[in-house]
């Protein structure tokens, strides 16, 4: 097995044991160790297997530069799905409203994440 052979979820569950207590993530949305990482993202993975989302399935996932947003990606990859990133920044003016980037790539769900928000169940 080479490292082309494992995904990012793969990642994150291999430095959750080898760097269990170790700070992992800083940002607006708090401090996680490694092993709180892949706890956020296995809670993440049951909101949206549970919302009917699996392995294939796009999700477009507009999100600030936040801890959410990485939670997700990581939840998403533990369950086989894809993340379409969205821009934050765009707006409904009629630049940005032409660069469908949600649409275009046929979602199964779009998700809307802020910091007032938590966890997607």
């Amino acid at each position: 097995m080479n490292t082309a052979d494992f995904t990012l979820y793969d990642l994150i569950a291999r430095n959750a044991v080898v760097y269990a207590d170790r700070e992992a993530l800083v940002g607006g949305g708090g401090r996680l160790s490694f092993a709180a990482f892949l706890n956020r993202c296995k809670e993440n993975a049951a909101g949206l297997r549970a919302a009917g989302l699996g392995a294939g399935d796009r999700i477009a996932l507009l999100a600030g530069n936040e801890l959410s947003f990485l939670c997700l990606c990581g939840a998403a990859a533990g369950l086989g799905a894809v993340v379409v990133p969205v821009n934050w920044r765009l707006c409904a003016c009629p630049t940005c409203a032409t660069k469908p980037s949600a649409t275009w790539c046929a979602p199964a769900r779009t998700l809307c994440v802020s910091s007032a928000t938590p966890a997607i169940a």
